[in-house]
């Protein structure tokens, strides 16, 4: 019987190769092997700690589901992170339309201010970042934006306001939710950036 201590001792496509046999003792040793780098990414993008963790649980779940038809070419981390990246990528956008995660997700930058020196740094750079996004924006784009998403006007309240025909609003909100979307995504800090935003993915 191949023990424990055995399986530590794979590398990745061996240990790969036996999981796509079903090896339940595969599985845990990649669970082992890789729950706290998967984790400090989740937690770096989703900020919770409570969602991250459940976030690791999905992603090795996913990872099981697909043993079988596993075809991965090259180093295991790149695939596991791709997986990471689509389930944060899916918990931001819950995030965002969840006022009570939401204000998880400011407790916890709150308390990272109470605790880490350099916090409010960060926040004042997430400042930047937002003012940064909403710059990149036409002066009359950007109106339409803060008008309808953060003034949550309609599109005839804001033609009315800007003297305009509501098509026009529309169409310079599809074209300027495109750019910030461009913007976002392209940021390391996204979840802070995307709720201070609205949601916008």
């Amino acid at each position: 019987m191949i023990t424990i201590s055995l399986y530590s001792s794979y590398d990745d496509a061996e240990l790969l190769r036996l999981l796509k046999q079903s090896d339940k003792m595969a599985f845990t040793e990649i669970y082992d092997r890789f729950h706290r780098p998967v984790f400090r990414y989740l937690i770096s993008l989703v900020k919770i700690e409570e969602q991250a963790e459940d976030l690791v649980h999905e992603v090795f779940l996913k990872v099981w589901e697909r043993r079988e038809s596993l075809s991965i070419k090259g180093a295991f981390t790149p695939y596991l992170f791709r997986i990471c990246h689509n389930k944060a990528i899916d918990e931001i956008r819950k995030i965002a339309t969840d006022r009570k995660l939401q204000a998880d997700l400011l407790k916890a930058y709150e308390s990272q201010t109470a605790t880490t020196p350099h916090s409010a740094s960060e926040l004042y750079r997430f400042d930047n970042l937002v003012e940064e996004a909403l710059d990149a924006l036409s002066p009359q784009r950007r109106k339409v934006y803060e008008l309808c998403r953060q003034n949550g006007k309609s599109y005839n309240e804001a033609a009315a306001e800007m003297g305009i025909a509501p098509s026009t609003v529309k169409e310079h909100m599809t074209k300027a939710l495109a750019t910030l979307r461009q913007i976002v995504r392209s940021r390391g800090e996204l979840t802070i950036i995307l709720i201070l935003l609205g949601n916008i993915l």
